[in-house]
Order: structure tokens, then C-alpha cells, then sequence
């Protein structure tokens, strides 16, 4: 196929191609598409042929107008959407606390507590509950002069904030959880 040919249809093949619903793809599904399709090119011509930078598919390029689709799928909202996990109810949390959380033994208590630490100082994996540490220590107990008492989460580390020279001003999550005193059965401060 000539360089021209080839730019036609891979121009036809981007503008042209949707799901199975008929919806567009996101934008990254299109640039990954463009990238897997020149993997292949590169591979069965032998060449490095790169369609994103390579003077001889400039008509590619402007036909694509790849950033611009990219800037006009994001705004009508295509390839925009987080995943996230759902809120829990209140009857959710409730049933939880009927069937599986109390201090009644220490194996209930760890889970109620591993339970408790992510709900209310957002420790969002396995490893930021797995780090957190006693010495010194990153969950700390206040107890106000006739105020509230409530416990203090310094964050260590995180993915965003990893320390060194590059992070010095970013600043550390800090969460006060304060104590329950409508419900103390379950309150994370006493337990």
C-alpha cells in the first residue's frame, strides 16, 4: 500500500470507527488504536514508520486533527468519566456493624478498626493500611481540655506524595476523626 493509500484509510478507519453501540470511542482508544496499528505497519514493513511525527503523514495528521477530535470527545463528555467506588448507605454501614463489626473479640476488633481507618482517614489500599506504623506513630489520640477527644491521622507517604526534594512542598493528608458520643459502641475513638 502507498503512503498515500495508507493515509487515507487509516484517516477513514479513525474518523469512522465506534463501539458496537454506535457511540465514539474515548480519545486515549483512538490514540491506542493509531499506536497498535502502527506496531503492526512497523512489523510487516519492516520500518519505523510513525504516523504521528513522520514528515510523509502530514496529511494524516491534518485530516485526523487528532488533538482537536481528542478536545471535542472530551467535551461532550466521552473518555471523561472516573471509576469510583460507590458510597456505602447508612442501612449498608448498619448491617455491616450488625453482622460483622463490634469489639466483642480481637479478630472482630481488628476488622472493625482496618474498617474504621479507611472510612474515616480515606486510607484507599491495602498498603497505606499495611504501613501505617506505631513509631512514632501516625494515628494519635487527643484528648482537649473539655472538648472533644479525637484521633489525628499524619500521613506518611502516598502515591501523589512520595517525599524527596521534588514533594518538599506538598503537604501531608491530616485527618481529625472526632469521638461519637451519640453512639460510643461505634466510635472509632473509644474502640
Amino acid at each position: 500500500m502507498s503512503t498515500d493509500d495508507l493515509q487515507y484509510w487509516m484517516s477513514k478507519l479513525v474518523l469512522d470507527v465506534r463501539k458496537v453501540d454506535g457511540h465514539p470511542y474515548p480519545p486515549k482508544t483512538a490514540l491506542s488504536l493509531i499506536m497498535g496499528l502502527k506496531s503492526y505497519i512497523c512489523f510487516e514493513r519492516q520500518t519505523r514508520t510513525n504516523f504521528l511525527a513522520d514528515q510523509e503523514f502530514v496529511g494524516f495528521r491534518q485530516v485526523l486533527k487528532l488533538d482537536a477530535e481528542m478536545k471535542s470527545l472530551s467535551s461532550i463528555g466521552i473518555g471523561t468519566n472516573k471509576k469510583q467506588a460507590e458510597t456505602m448507605s447508612t442501612e449498608q454501614i448498619d448491617v455491616l456493624w450488625k453482622m460483622k463489626l463490634d469489639d466483642h473479640s480481637s479478630r472482630v476488633l481488628v476488622r472493625t478498626m482496618v474498617f474504621l481507618n479507611g472510612k474515616n482517614f480515606a486510607l484507599r489500599s491495602e498498603r497505606e493500611h499495611r504501613a501505617l506504623r506505631f513509631d512514632p506513630p501516625q494515628i494519635i489520640w487527643h484528648e482537649p481540655d473539655g472538648n472533644t477527644p479525637y484521633l489525628l491521622y499524619v500521613e506518611d507517604v502516598s502515591k501523589s506524595n512520595q517525599g524527596g526534594l521534588k514533594h518538599m512542598k506538598v503537604r501531608r493528608k491530616e485527618v481529625k476523626h472526632y469521638a461519637n458520643t451519640d453512639n460510643p459502641a461505634r466510635c472509632h475513638v473509644w474502640l
